[in-house]
Formats: structure tokens, C-alpha cells, sequence
């Protein structure tokens, strides 16, 4: 369904994925029946998933992310495995709120910002590896560079973006991913069209504008 891009630097230094993920979106709307901006959230969070499953090494790995930040669409939940697949749920799928300040979907009203972002990684350890950072915006990308700056101390740069329309928004779903991360290994990162920008030195960074 999602068409994935990939790039690395010549040296090695810094690596990037971007996801076209219109038809997942439109199939995690159809089948939870969400609202506007709880499509937005979610499709973020499932976008960010997919992308990070798809970084695994083991092809039976998988990762999940849940945000809890005590908003009126509860919990956020997203579920993906080494090939990028991805499923995903949310126990409130339909809050209607105003839009926020810059006339946007209030997908940070919606998610809350109060809680915590958790990361589980299925390695086939005996333990999973677990991170736990708290929200810094409820938005998604923010929240999704700040843990990779803080539990993985890798320099990102998050953008995730849903068209969902206007307030109660049905048609022109759309989503686009980008990770890109400055570090030597093989380091990812994302971007949220509103931006997200972390690394572990604090420093900001301009997300760059994703054109189709």
C-alpha cells in the first residue's frame, strides 16, 4: 500500500526514509470510522511505526507505540512489524474540537499532553527493550523526535503529516513520513508537517518541506 524512499549520505553520516502512506490512513479511517483529527493523530502515530518497524534488523522483530496523554481520544496505539506493516487503535475514534490557533486540526488537544510516549522493541530477547519519554506536545512528530534525542541520544528531525480535511474533514485523505538522522551508525528520524525537531545537543532543526 505505502511507498517507501530511502537515502544515506556518502559518508555514512546521515540517513533518511520518507513514506507516502495515503492508502494506509484511508484504510485506518475506514475501518475505525475516526474523526478528523483523531484520524490526523492516528495516522501519524501509525506512519511513525511503520516506518521505525521497517528499521528493525530481525524479521520477526515488531515495535509498538503508545501515547497516553489524557485527552478526550484516550489511548493511541500502533503496532508494526520489519516490513513496515502496521495496524493500529485508538479507544475514543471520534472527538470533535475547535481547530487550534493557526486554524489547523488540535491533534495535541485531541491526543493530550499530559503522559507519556512508550516505545516497545520485540527483539526475540528474553525482554523487550522498553522507552518511556514524556510528551512534549502531543502532536506526534514532536513527541516521537524527543525520544529518539533522549532515550536513544540520536540527533532527529520528525515530520508526519495527515490531510483530513477540514474540521469534521471526510475526503483528500494523505500522509507523508520523513526520517532522517545525523549520526554514524544508521540513525533515523522523523518530521511533522508543523515540524519536530530534537537532537541531543538541543540545538534546532529546520525540517525541510516535503513536495510530491
Amino acid at each position: 500500500m505505502g511507498k517507501l524512499y530511502r537515502a544515506i549520505s556518502a559518508d555514512g553520516s546521515a540517513f533518511a526514509e520518507v513514506l507516502d502512506a495515503k492508502d494506509i490512513v484511508s484504510e485506518i479511517e475506514r475501518i475505525h470510522k475516526t474523526s478528523a483529527v483523531v484520524t490526523a493523530g492516528l495516522g501519524r502515530l501509525s506512519i511513525a511505526a511503520s516506518l521505525m518497524g521497517y528499521m528493525l534488523k530481525g524479521e520477526d522483530d515488531s515495535i509498538t507505540l503508545r501515547v497516553d496523554g489524557g485527552g478526550p481520544a484516550g489511548l493511541l496505539v500502533a503496532v508494526a512489524d520489519s516490513r513496515g506493516n502496521v495496524k493500529s487503535s485508538v479507544d475514543n475514534p471520534v472527538v470533535e474540537i475547535p481547530l487550534n490557533s493557526d486554524g489547523k486540526l488540535d491533534v495535541g488537544g485531541a491526543v493530550g499532553t499530559d503522559g507519556t510516549l512508550s516505545v516497545v522493541k520485540d527483539l526475540g530477547l528474553k525482554e523487550p527493550y522498553v522507552g518511556v519519554t514524556p510528551l512534549v506536545s502531543g502532536e506526534i512528530a514532536e513527541d516521537i523526535a524527543s525520544y529518539y534525542a533522549t532515550s536513544e541520544q540520536i540527533p532527529t528531525v520528525c515530520s508526519l503529516g495527515v490531510l483530513a480535511g477540514r474540521a469534521h474533514g471526510k475526503a483528500d485523505l494523505g500522509a507523508v513520513d520523513d526520517i532522517g538522522q545525523d549520526n554514524k551508525e544508521h540513525q533515523r528520524n522523523q518530521e511533522d508537517r508543523g515540524l519536530c525537531a530534537c537532537n541531543s545537543d538541543a540545538e534546532k532543526l529546520e525540517a525541510s518541506k516535503l513536495k510530491e
